[in-house]
């Protein structure tokens, strides 16, 4: 990948990672700080306990997968596919991302935000905010996603964000975390993911200096590129007569690119996990809006609109967070530094 696709990536994982980061702010301020984001949270967990249709009979089984053993097991498994990939640096990216995740949000739960019940008919509960259950389902997802080999690497990433999606519905139907604790939960996991992705394409460029980097797949080709033959068909002469020392050479990496993760498979998931979120996130936006104000906290309409409001939305945030991912990912992260020619 040449220097200016990785710094591009560099700026476009950083702007992720600060929205993410002013979204998990200003969603604490907005759901837990002022009566109205309570009320509505309110609002969509009465209609989501009360729910004993299909939607109940998918997220439970769904939200008891995300238990410690399959968390270990799911965190160990990425480590193996980058091992088997020798992708070892990719183990320090898991860890710093689920560790921080993790850390981000028992921080937040349970020191920085406090909540005070500002309006009338509200669950008083301690802070909820946000989700440690959707915390750890995004950040498993997403480490799934970065360890995976290219050619599943899409499909591991649908399935993350159809997991993370269910499984934080799931978290609201069980009385466990209002609608804001799952979004935020996916907002610091968004952070965390893009603030590694943006570190990886730094240290690319630190180890392959100046002049660009190479991945595995251009690096191979130059390796096994045979010398230029002369005008007699032999190896060893350029077309000039220059010997190979003296011919002009080209880039390897310009000569041979890797395939982008856009290609194929990768823009497939991009389309579909794209398509997901823009969906998501705009119709949710729409029939959060026809909820009536001020807001009926025992009106069956609004609660029944609310909630399928905050299932979409909730869907839309997953597919959002895999998407980018698959945008900003380096197709070879961390691979070797090139070999040095030797004259």
């Amino acid at each position: 990948m040449s220097r200016r696709a990785l710094v591009l990536r560099i700026v476009l994982a950083l702007l992720a990672a600060i929205a993410c980061a002013i979204g998990v702010v200003a969603l604490a301020h907005g759901a837990v700080g002022t009566a109205r984001g309570q009320r509505l949270d309110q609002l969509v967990m009465t209609a989501a306990r009360g729910d004993t249709g299909v939607m109940a009979k998918i997220v439970f089984p769904v939200l008891n997968t995300v238990t410690v053993p399959v968390i270990v097991v799911a965190i160990l498994l990425a480590a193996v596919l980058a091992l088997a990939q020798r992708r070892a640096s990719m183990i320090v990216h898991i860890v710093v991302l689920v560790g921080g995740a993790a850390l981000s949000t028992q921080l937040l739960k349970h020191v920085i935000v406090d909540r005070t019940s500002l309006a009338d008919g509200l669950d008083v509960t301690p802070n909820s905010y946000p989700s440690g259950h959707t915390t750890m389902a995004a950040a498993v997802a997403v480490a799934l996603t970065l360890a995976s080999p290219r050619h599943v690497r899409s499909l591991v990433a649908l399935l993350g964000a159809a997991w993370t999606a269910i499984a934080g519905i799931g978290t609201i139907a069980g009385g466990w975390h209002r609608p804001s604790d799952v979004l935020g939960g996916l907002l610091v996991v968004g952070a965390w993911s893009y603030l590694v992705l943006a570190a990886d394409a730094v240290i690319e460029i630190v180890r392959h200096g100046p002049g660009g980097a190479l991945t595995g797949t251009s690096q191979a080709s130059a390796r096994h590129r045979p010398e230029p033959e002369g005008q007699d068909g032999m190896p060893g002469a350029a077309p000039d007569g220059r010997s190979p020392r003296h011919a002009p050479r080209t880039d390897p990496a310009r000569a041979h690119p890797p395939r982008p993760d856009t290609s194929g498979a990768g823009a497939l998931g991009i389309g579909i996990l794209g398509a997901a979120a823009v969906l998501g996130l705009g119709i949710g936006t729409l029939c959060l809006t026809g909820v009536p104000t001020p807001l009926d906290l025992d009106d069956p309409g609004s609660q029944t609109l609310a909630y399928a409001a905050t299932v979409l939305i909730i869907a839309g945030a997953a597919s959002a967070l895999l998407c980018w991912l698959l945008v900003v990912h380096i197709p070879t992260l961390s691979g070797p530094p090139p070999a040095r020619r030797v004259r």
